[in-house]
């Protein structure tokens, strides 16, 4: 018989005096994968809407993320001499980050730098 006046819970009182006034424990939802389920079956906004489902408002037009609207502040031409002019191997492209990193110039005499502005 409850005498104390609160609703019992679905889980056994622990004797310790700080748990013993516990009216809230955690769900490990691992351990309850169905329960998880059913309870997030009608979400569509996660994460932040962008991989859910695409009929939701939350997910958006894909053209109004920023990254779209994000010019390059080099010209096509300028770009081929700071990155080189063809890809040959992978040697290719570690000259061009280690000149990036070192802020040196690159074969052609080129300075490899940022192409994008920053935010």
């Amino acid at each position: 018989m409850n005498t104390s006046g609160r609703r019992p819970l679905p889980w056994a009182v622990s004797a310790h005096p700080k748990r013993k006034v516990e009216d809230v424990r955690p769900i490990f939802w691992a351990s309850r994968p169905k329960s998880y389920i059913y309870r997030t079956q009608d979400w569509d906004e996660f994460p932040n809407g962008r991989w859910g489902n695409s009929s939701s408002p939350a997910f958006g037009e894909l053209n109004d993320y920023y990254l779209f609207y994000l010019k390059s502040k080099s010209s096509k031409d300028a770009l081929q001499k700071m990155w080189g002019e063809e890809l040959k191997n992978e040697e290719s492209v570690y000259e061009v980050f280690t000149c990036y990193i070192t802020a040196q110039e690159n074969q052609s005499g080129h300075k490899v730098g940022h192409c994008f502005p920053c935010p």
